[in-house]
């Protein structure tokens, strides 16, 4: 992993378990949750690690990444989901 994605792929991870699911699967990150527990982990890591770029990377940043990774998600969902449809 390069080194600059270290911030946003620990992001993504503490938010991982916060997909909005609909009948056709995952529709996207319940955002309000994501940003509480990103707030509640950054206060944690400013203690453990005050210069890793997780504290350091505004959260707008990070979210905005977030936001990258889950729509790349989405679109792999769907191309499955897709290619079940045409099995």
């Amino acid at each position: 992993m390069l080194p600059e994605l270290h911030a946003s792929i620990a992001a993504f991870m503490q938010c991982a378990t916060q997909w909005r699911s609909g009948f056709g699967g995952r529709t996207g990150l319940d955002y309000p949750a994501c940003i509480q527990i990103l707030k509640l982990h950054r206060r944690r890591w400013r203690h453990e690690s005050p210069d890793d770029p997780i504290v350091t990377t505004p959260l707008s940043e990070l979210i905005a990444d977030i936001q990258i990774i889950e729509a790349a998600m989405l679109r792999v969902d769907n191309e499955r989901r897709e290619q079940e449809e045409e099995k």
